[in-house]
């Protein structure tokens, strides 16, 4: 009779609380300065700035408008006090731009985009420095500092393709030689550039597209990477989506990928805000994960100033081929 009258009382009040209004205070906070900026070794530093808007805030094309900030004084300072000025992308730099490679036509996709154009970026932008964000806007300075690491050493890359059934979907593999210090962070990235029928229009996450030496410090040893971590893709693939070699399928002749591999080592805080951000996404539209704060290395606003130290590689995807030299990409092929 007790645990009767137990199961009544618990489903009431169950009921009760199912049926109960619940109301979310919330406010028209002020809105951040959002920064993604990067500075790479040996390229010219970038940063985008925008503005955040609050959950509840009304969308139409002035709000959307409002967002691009564009009237912004930005700089890049060095730890030995050289300071690079950021130039706002604009249709005088496109002309510059579009004079000198008249072939690339470059048109201004957003208008929000600060570059270095300064002619010695190169010897600014150096493993072992670190470097200051400084933006000035309306009368705040937004801030940041990171470091461009110094290289992880990779002695080649190489393609091992399936040899059991479908010999033309095929996985990168590397060497990696760990330092013997611990701190080191890798973030790999992949382009599909050529003689593919699906080119890829930027740098796409490799799957497992970060890793630290927590495990494996001043060690050496093979990993390999596919193109991403999908349960399943259009084409029915598995988990590990792989490169395709030349195939012929169902009669029809399909050429080979020609992958562009980028291995970047990045400091700490790049590799939090990486790990985050791809948290978060995995758990839109799913009310039943854990939420995730994005960690961000910005004073005073939101977002990341990253530092890369990139190593890149040209990889046609042919079995057992190896690539041991470097490949130095134009600007054009990274942005």
């Amino acid at each position: 009779m007790k645990y009767n009258l137990f199961i009544l009382i618990f489903f009431s009040i169950f009921f009760y609380t199912c049926d109960q209004e619940i109301d979310f205070a919330y406010s028209n906070t002020d809105s951040f300065v959002v920064v993604e900026g990067l500075i790479e070794a040996e390229k010219p530093s970038y940063v985008i700035l925008t503005r955040s808007e609050h959950f509840f805030a009304s969308i139409d094309e002035n709000t959307i408008n409002n967002l691009f900030i564009s009237d912004a004084d930005v700089s890049v300072i060095r730890d030995d006090g050289i300071r690079h000025k950021l130039m706002l992308v604009n249709d005088d730099v496109i002309d510059m731009i579009n004079t000198l490679f008249p072939n690339l036509e470059y048109t201004i996709p957003i208008n929000n985009f600060y570059i270095d154009t300064n002619s010695n970026y190169k010897d600014f932008s150096q493993p072992g420095h670190s470097y200051r964000l400084e933006v000035d806007w309306e009368g705040e300075i937004i801030s940041a500092t990171t470091t461009i690491p110094n290289s992880t050493v990779f002695d080649s890359l190489w393609c091992e393709c399936d040899q059991w059934f479908e010999d033309y979907k095929c996985y990168l593999w590397t060497n990696i030689n760990d330092p013997d210090t611990i701190g080191n962070n890798l973030f790999f990235q992949y382009k599909r550039i050529e003689n593919s029928s699906n080119i890829d229009d930027r740098f796409r996450i490799c799957a497992r597209f970060l890793r630290n030496d927590h495990l494996y410090n001043g060690l050496s040893f093979s990993t390999f990477f596919a193109r991403s971590g999908q349960v399943v893709d259009e084409e029915g693939d598995g988990p590990l989506l792989p490169f395709y070699a030349k195939r012929n399928i169902d009669g029809v002749e399909y050429e080979r990928d020609v992958v562009l591999f980028k291995i970047s080592e990045v400091d700490y805080a790049t590799y939090n805000f990486l790990r985050t951000r791809k948290l978060q996404q995995e758990m839109d539209n799913n009310p039943f994960v854990q939420t995730t704060n994005l960690i961000s290395n910005i004073n005073g606003g939101l977002g990341i100033w990253s530092g890369y130290n990139s190593t890149y590689y040209k990889i046609p995807i042919v079995k057992d081929t190896v690539i041991k030299e470097k490949y130095e990409p134009e600007l054009f092929e990274i942005f």
